[in-house]
């Protein structure tokens, strides 16, 4: 009797094992998959920061050219403004490293001061664009 009761003891605990480190695989395929869902996410976010790079190089470039035929008067206010964008560039180069350096933990805490800090770029990039035309139609 009692070779049965330890039988069923070791049979117990072994199905008890089975079935925890069963579940412990379950839970790495859950991580797994979260993880990979980040890395879109990071994808996604490195993405549309690089296109906003992009757009303030484009309008850097529009200003250098822009430079180069403007009156004395208003090369200072042009400058004025390039060096904002630049100013602009330098934030979108550390959101970019936040954004690679996020975890599953910060995520959330990224993208919430990425989108915020976005928002403040292109606010700051399209007054800086604006003040430029102004100048510009200005000189005409």
């Amino acid at each position: 009797m009692e070779n049965k009761i330890r039988k069923s003891a070791l049979l117990m605990s072994l199905m008890m094992a089975v079935i925890f480190l069963w579940s412990c695989g379950g839970g790495n395929s859950q991580q797994n998959a979260m993880e990979e869902k980040l890395l879109e996410a990071k994808e996604s976010a490195t993405e549309n920061l690089n296109d906003l790079n992009k757009d303030l190089d484009d309008r850097i470039a529009y200003i250098d050219e822009q430079l180069e035929t403007a009156g004395e008067e208003i090369k200072e206010d042009l400058m004025a403004a390039r060096a904002e964008l630049e100013e602009q560039k330098a934030i979108v180069a550390q959101e970019l490293k936040n954004v690679e350096e996020a975890g599953l933990e910060t995520w959330d805490s990224v993208v919430s001061a990425t989108q915020q800090m976005v928002v403040k770029i292109k606010s700051s990039t399209n007054d800086a664009s604006l003040k430029v035309r102004e100048l510009l139609g200005n000189e005409e």
